[in-house]
């Protein structure tokens, strides 16, 4: 199995290093799994108005954020932290709980691995043979031996949701075991699932994390949050550094969650872009999709080239997709490839089929 330091973790959506290793200054970005639409109007407004916020402080309990999204969810304040983005509350929780022992379902976001580089960490790994679904028993096994589970649903890069009867089992033995459950949801809202946050603030050993990157359309601001039970979010909140959210991405955060228009907008549009961008990859002969539930495809390469060769292909003609190769539980036959636009899919489209057929 690799070590840690043998398997060299990047992601997706770094627009500058695209553009220097290709030469190309205009590039679409199908390696980062972001709204195509982008954030909301009323956001960029905001931000536009308000940026004299600058010259003060942040709010370090990020308070008026925290009661909108109470508000949002149904749940008291005092059940959510906010911080720079979902990855920096994954390394709090990491260094808060200090488990022993913990499990990752691989393949998934490496930061969960590099978070917990300190602990004993078990791989369960997810089969291509099964179409890479929930292995439930393998799941239940484990939660016996550990300490901490993470789980992605749905889970990037294969895309697949735990099944709902599935995560309700295992969050209640969870919570009977005392073992945490840190669930990911950062791509939930794109596919309507159902989310289990509502059980969060009465369960002391489950965390779900939110994102504000995905949906919303703000990575570069940095913006995502956790709910929990009120201890296990106290306990967070002590080994929390002061003002890691700036001003401004709070503000945004709180238009966001106000903007149900762009929120419904933006599903009808993943929904409809994605059933066309996998059916349409389902006729490319050498590529193999796997059906999506978010905003994002995630592909089998059968023909007789790697991911790495792919992505240079398309790179050089300025479409970035994601090589999959670096995922733990991967090999490079595997690509990620984002939902955009009808226009921009069309363009991924011609271009994976040149690159296939040999054209560079």
């Amino acid at each position: 199995m690799e070590d840690l330091m043998s398997l060299k973790f990047t992601h997706g959506g770094n627009i500058r290093k695209f553009r220097e290793q290709f030469g190309k200054k205009n590039v679409i970005d199908f390696s980062a799994n972001i709204n195509p639409l982008g954030p909301s109007q009323r956001v960029l407004d905001i931000v536009r108005r308000d940026y004299n916020v600058v010259v003060h402080y942040p709010d370090t309990d990020c308070e008026h954020l925290r009661k909108e999204l109470a508000q949002y969810y149904d749940i008291d304040a005092k059940n959510i932290i906010v911080g720079n983005g979902s990855t920096e509350i994954i390394y709090l929780i990491a260094r808060t709980l200090c488990p022993k022992k913990a499990a990752i379902l691989v393949p998934t976001f490496s930061e969960y691995e590099l978070a917990l580089n300190t602990a004993n960490l078990k791989f369960i790994k997810r089969l291509e043979k099964d179409n890479f679904e929930f292995p439930d028993n393998k799941v239940f096994e484990e939660i016996n031996n550990v300490d901490l589970l993470f789980l992605c649903n749905p889970n990037n890069p294969t895309g697949n949701l735990i099944p709902e009867e599935s995560l309700l089992e295992l969050t209640e033995i969870a919570r009977k075991k005392k073992k945490f459950v840190i669930l990911d949801e950062t791509f939930i809202d794109f596919c309507l699932a159902r989310s289990v946050l509502e059980q969060a603030p009465e369960n002391k050993y489950l965390i779900i994390l939110r994102s504000f990157s995905k949906l919303w359309g703000l990575p570069g601001l940095r913006l995502g949050y956790a709910a929990g039970h009120s201890q296990t979010i106290g306990l967070l909140k002590k080994y929390k550094e002061p003002w890691t959210v700036n001003a401004l991405a709070q503000k945004a955060g709180v238009e966001s969650l106000r903007d149900k228009e762009h929120f419904d907008k933006s599903v009808r549009l993943v929904k409809n872009e994605s059933r066309f961008l996998f059916e349409k990859i389902s006729k490319i002969q050498g590529l193999k999709p796997y059906p999506p539930s978010a905003n994002f495809i995630f592909v089998r390469i059968i023909a007789d080239i790697s991911s790495k060769e792919l992505y240079f292909r398309c790179g050089r003609k300025g479409i970035i997709i994601r090589d999959c190769s670096n995922f733990r539980g991967l090999n490079n036959k595997f690509i990620r490839v984002a939902v955009r636009t009808r226009s921009e899919n069309l363009k991924l489209l011609k271009v994976l089929k040149e690159s296939l057929n040999g054209k560079r």
